[in-house]
């Protein structure tokens, strides 16, 4: 009796010794081997990425020196303008279109550029201008609110959002005037007032959850004032 292999799908039809069964029996493993092999790459594919994207995120920032961050807030502020003129140009022209493309995506771009904060270290001068990057946000959030169908109800974030992105670039105006020696003055004058109010800025009050998940203050350094 003669005994058929299993070869791969190209090679079936040079199986003259089989019978029709063994080939189709034979087709069907192939296909069935190929099929796996194309599942195992799709996978292992999104895995790589995954593994790629955690690398990335693990690598630290350059810090940027106190003129290359004033530099980026100064853009930003310049883009919150002009966002808010395109935001303004849509509403009168009732062009949604054109706010996404003008206001909301131009602003995405710009947050970008400041990078996650986490990865921000503390020698970094971005900490410095942190209202410019917290405004940004919180505009492109309202740029999505201006988009969506009106009501009360959202009239009502609207003011809240606008109210709290009104803060945040004022604070971010006042950053981009300010020098390093004044911020850096600021500081101190804020060291000075924790030592002189608690005992230094490691005083200050932290609350972490214990075993049994209740939150409790951490134990304070002993030259802490009570």
């Amino acid at each position: 009796m003669k005994r058929c292999v299993l070869l791969p799908l190209i090679l079936i039809s040079l199986l003259s010794g089989c019978g029709q069964a063994e080939r189709d029996a034979a087709a069907a493993s192939a296909a069935r081997s190929e099929e796996i092999a194309e599942n195992l790459t799709a996978i292992a594919a999104p895995l790589k990425e995954n593994a790629k994207a955690d690398q990335e995120q693990d690598v630290t920032l350059v810090p940027l020196t106190f003129a290359e961050a004033q530099s980026l807030a100064k853009n930003s502020l310049h883009e919150m303008n002009e966002a808010e003129q395109a935001i303004q140009d849509g509403i009168r022209l009732q062009d949604i279109q054109g706010i996404k493309d003008y206001a909301s995506k131009p602003i995405q771009v710009e947050l970008n550029r400041w990078q996650d904060l986490m990865k921000w270290q503390e020698s970094d001068a971005r900490h410095y201008f942190g209202g410019c990057y917290d405004a940004l946000p919180l505009l492109h959030r309202l740029t999505d609110n201006y988009q969506q169908q009106q009501s009360v109800s959202m009239l009502k974030v609207i003011r809240k959002n606008e109210a709290e992105y009104k803060r945040l670039k004022q604070k971010c105006e006042k950053a981009v005037k300010t020098t390093e020696a004044q911020f850096k003055a600021q500081a101190r004058a804020e060291e000075a007032e924790l030592i002189a109010k608690f005992g230094g800025k490691d005083c200050l009050s932290v609350f972490e959850y214990d075993k049994s998940g209740q939150m409790v203050e951490m134990p304070k350094p002993k030259h802490c004032k009570k």
